[in-house]
């Protein structure tokens, strides 16, 4: 099984990743990028940093995303499918949808946080402005309206472990979980005016 952490650049999709990977019964790996590192990104452990040519010569890339001017993210096919763990993913709405029609079983975590508390962070992650502000209007964009069909777990905050809590419940049952526990399952989801600044 899959569990992505889909979510606007800011949101804690890295930082959810990692405190997962240290918890038994799920699996990480490391996605292949070509962008530059940020700082305090370290190479195999945040992303692999590739060459735009040794990332184009790699046929065992699956699940590419084009993030423009030579930003490419990809992941090796076996990586993620080889796993009887969960295998946590960190891909776009775009991915997911890759991934379910490779036909994997795919549940979805959507850190929907503000736009302004997603600006602060990545400010103090040491983004550049200019390309804060850019991702901010790609993310208003891409974040509009989405349809996974997949089921689909909806937290808008909470400190890390009680998301793990809620995530671990998801997981046994999601068809038992319901608005009233501050989580969201939804079918053919679609959110409008997902940030209207």
């Amino acid at each position: 099984m899959i569990l992505n952490i889909l979510g606007a650049g800011g949101s804690g999709k890295t930082s959810l990743k990692f405190f997962l990977k240290k918890q038994k019964g799920f699996y990480t790996f490391v996605t292949l990028t070509t962008r530059e590192k940020r700082n305090g990104e370290i190479d195999g452990i945040h992303y692999k940093f590739v060459t735009i040519d040794k990332f184009k010569k790699d046929k065992n890339i699956a699940m590419v995303r084009d993030m423009g001017k030579g930003r490419l993210y990809g992941n090796k096919k076996d990586d993620i499918t080889n796993h009887k763990n969960i295998t946590v993913t960190t891909l776009d709405v775009n991915g997911v949808k890759q991934l379910k029609s490779m036909g994997l079983p795919v549940s979805v975590v959507y850190l929907d946080i503000s736009e302004k508390e997603r600006r602060k962070r990545m400010l103090e992650r040491g983004d550049d402005l200019r390309q804060v502000l850019e991702r901010l209007k790609i993310d208003r964009f891409a974040f509009q309206e989405f349809d996974l069909s997949c089921p689909m777990l909806k937290i808008s905050e909470g400190s890390i472990e009680d998301i793990f809590k809620k995530i671990k419940n998801f997981l046994k049952n999601p068809k038992r979980l319901s608005a009233k526990d501050g989580l969201l399952l939804i079918k053919n989801y679609g959110t409008k005016n997902y940030d209207k600044k």
